[in-house]
C-alpha cells in the first residue's frame, strides 16, 4: 500500500481507468478526484476526505473518534458533507465508492 498519499493516488487512478469522466484535480489546493468537474474525494493532512450526505458523516464521526468533518481553512468552519478519515480507520475504497455513487445520484436528479 505504501504511504497514505500513494494509496490515495492508487484509488484515484483506479477511478480514472474505470470512467473517463473522472479526473484528478484540486479542491482548496488539495489533490482530489472529480466527476464532470465536481469533487467527491480529496487528500488532506495525510488523510482522505469523502463527500457524503451530512447524516452519514455524523454516523462516521460518532463511531470513530479519529474521524472529523473536513475543515480546509482550519478556522472552525467544517463542511457538513465532507468527512476526513485517517488511513486504517475505515475502508478508503469503500467510502470513495460511496462518495462517487452519491455524486452520480445527485447529478442524475
Amino acid at each position: 500500500m505504501g504511504t497514505p498519499q500513494e494509496y490515495f493516488e492508487e484509488i484515484i487512478a483506479g477511478f480514472m481507468v474505470q470512467d473517463p469522466a473522472i479526473s484528478a484535480g484540486n479542491l482548496f489546493g488539495k489533490p482530489c478526484a472529480k466527476l464532470d468537474g465536481k469533487a467527491f474525494v480529496a487528500f488532506f493532512q495525510d488523510e482522505m476526505v469523502f463527500r457524503l450526505d451530512a447524516g452519514r458523516c455524523q454516523e462516521i464521526i460518532a463511531a470513530n473518534t479519529a474521524c472529523r468533518l473536513f475543515d480546509p481553512s482550519g478556522k472552525g468552519r467544517p463542511m457538513k458533507e465532507w468527512v476526513q478519515v485517517p488511513l486504517g480507520v475505515l475502508d478508503w475504497e469503500e467510502l470513495a465508492n460511496a462518495a462517487l455513487s452519491l455524486l452520480r445520484a445527485r447529478m442524475a436528479v
